[in-house]
């Protein structure tokens, strides 16, 4: 290995530890926060009485602002509520929050917010003292939106001991059963027009890309990959997003993508 691509790793192995440790900090904060107020949260927020129970933009928006304005303290970010609602206004209303113009600090800030509400909410669906009923339509549930949140899931899971399949979600942690070597997004089960990437790299992560309808999603086998924290681990793996994307703009029209 010639000294250039040498330092060029070395460089790359830093700024991942650096934004993992900006990452894990702000983590800590919405840990302590949980722990805090996560029972009075629970107790005042009121599901659905069937999927998804409690769509992201019904979240209460005092709550929202309080969490997310401790992330923003945390990095020295100064902004008011009032900014803030509009952010949130215009996030509710927008799939894709990377094309639109907010800071790319704060939006991380939401993300983190809403998922941290997020992980209650399921929590709360999937308490012991909670009603069955309700679990067992999460287990029913069939359509490709997550149950409890309502957000889009990117990320499978490979169970140990027998591989499983679960559709994991990135906003609120909610696990439900999913058959094998299919697309999680149209239900393509054509092995010729499934296509797994992969690198040496990121061993025991697959990009899962599919040419029927030209998207893709993030497949991890827990069975040989201990994975703690499965936002993180998607962040980490990005590299393997945009091998996906440039396989799919060579091999599928354009009609068909819609990731």
């Amino acid at each position: 290995m010639d000294l250039e691509k040498n330092l060029q790793i070395t460089a790359e192995d830093n700024l991942i530890e650096e934004a993992y440790q900006k990452y894990k900090s702000l983590k800590k904060l919405v840990n302590e926060w949980q722990e805090l107020n996560g029972a009075s949260f629970t107790e005042k927020v009121e599901l659905s009485d069937k999927p998804p129970y409690l769509l992201v933009r019904n979240f209460p928006l005092d709550t929202v602002l309080n969490l997310w304005q401790k992330l923003n303290l945390h990095t020295n970010i100064k902004i008011s509520d009032a900014e803030l609602i509009k952010i949130w206004g215009v996030a509710v209303i927008n799939e894709n929050l990377a094309n639109t113009e907010i800071d790319q600090e704060l939006l991380m800030h939401l993300q983190m917010t809403i998922s941290g509400l997020a992980q209650l909410v399921n929590e709360k669906v999937n308490n012991e003292d909670s009603n069955n009923i309700r679990k067992a339509l999460v287990n029913d549930y069939r359509e490709i939106n997550c149950p409890v949140c309502g957000e889009i899931p990117a990320i499978t899971a490979l169970k140990p001991p027998n591989g499983n399949r679960v559709i994991h979600c990135l906003v609120c942690n909610n696990e439900r059963n999913y058959r094998r070597n299919s697309c999680i997004y149209c239900d393509n089960s054509d092995t010729k027009k499934l296509m797994y990437l992969n690198n040496e790299i990121y061993p025991g992560i697959e990009v899962v890309a599919c040419k029927e309808c030209g998207q893709f999603f993030k497949e991890i086998d827990a069975r040989h990959l201990v994975v703690d924290d499965y936002t993180w681990e998607d962040i980490r793996t990005l590299p393997l997003n945009f091998a996906a994307e440039l396989w799919l703009k060579e091999n599928v029209s354009h009609s068909k993508k819609v990731h």
